[in-house]
């Protein structure tokens, strides 16, 4: 059964999380405007609290998560729930996801228009 809350889309983007003076990079694979999954060679273990960055297209700074809980993990991803962002890096994820949505909603007009 679905728990989700918000949508996800499937994405590639840079990512990286720091936690426990270990930081890796990896790629985020789907994103909503509550958390991720983010693939990557070593995980943290379900619980842990970790910073997480993400690198959104067409800007220069990556987009912050203060705070952030790893959910689930397995051999190549992480769940990624988003707790605590600054005001601006809030408003920008949002922002990001609307674009996604909507992106979505068009392909999906378009496939129904046989186009």
């Amino acid at each position: 059964m679905e728990r989700r809350i918000n949508p996800r889309f499937d994405v590639q983007l840079s990512g990286a999380f720091t936690a426990e003076n270990r930081g890796r990079q990896g790629l985020v694979a789907d994103i909503s405007a509550g958390g991720c999954k983010f693939q990557c060679a070593e995980q943290m273990p379900a619980g842990s609290h970790i910073k997480f960055r993400i690198l959104l297209p067409g800007h220069n700074l990556p987009l912050m998560v203060d705070l952030a809980v790893v959910r689930w993990c397995n051999d190549s991803a992480m769940g990624i729930e988003f707790i605590r962002m600054a005001p601006d890096q809030h408003a920008l994820l949002q922002h990001f996801v609307k674009q996604l949505q909507e992106l979505s909603e068009r392909s999906c007009e378009l496939a129904l228009a046989g186009v």
